[in-house]
């Protein structure tokens, strides 16, 4: 008996034909983003672009969410300077890897839950000061890592858990509608 196409879950399928679509656009991004798009699609990752336009495509996502990503995926990364967002929850992320994100004039929300990030990755999430959120749920960054975190990136939401967040002084929803409403 043969499967129909409505028998594969829509998420499936719609990851499935993102995955596929990387495959046939990572040779039209910028040269000095090809090798990083290149390695992302082998990890089975997706990115999006800002545009398919001449002089040539910038990355604007990542989505490196549980799959085999590591340090050297980020070393590859570096180079997206027009990347708005990153998701690498659920990798062998490292406070080592952190530093090649440092640079990303852009980037806006990243997504470190369950890596293997501590207070050592800290002064390098400093420096992208323009952060609007940031995860780091079930990481190893102590409370006093999240109260730098929150004095150093003011506009920033903090997330720690399931319905635990930090914006400024506040704290759990009253921070999330705060953040929601800036």
């Amino acid at each position: 008996m043969s499967r129909s196409h409505s028998d594969i879950p829509d998420h499936l399928r719609i990851r499935f034909l993102r995955r596929w679509k990387c495959r046939l656009m990572w040779p039209l991004a910028t040269s000095s983003e090809r090798q990083g798009c290149f390695r992302i699609a082998y990890r089975g990752g997706t990115f999006s672009f800002h545009s398919t336009t001449f002089p040539g495509p910038c990355v604007q996502c990542v989505y490196l969410r549980c799959l085999p990503a590591n340090d050297g995926d980020l070393l590859s990364i570096a180079n997206f300077r027009h990347c708005e967002a990153i998701d690498l929850g659920g990798t062998d992320i490292s406070d080592c890897g952190i530093q090649y994100l440092a640079g990303m004039e852009r980037l806006q929300y990243l997504f470190l839950w369950h890596t293997r990030i501590s207070d050592a990755s800290i002064a390098f999430i400093n420096r992208i000061r323009q952060l609007r959120m940031l995860s780091v749920y079930n990481t190893s960054i102590t409370e006093r890592g999240v109260d730098t975190l929150n004095r150093s990136l003011p506009n920033c939401l903090l997330c720690l858990g399931d319905d635990c967040y930090r914006f400024g002084d506040f704290r759990d929803g009253e921070a999330l509608r705060l953040f929601l409403a800036s």
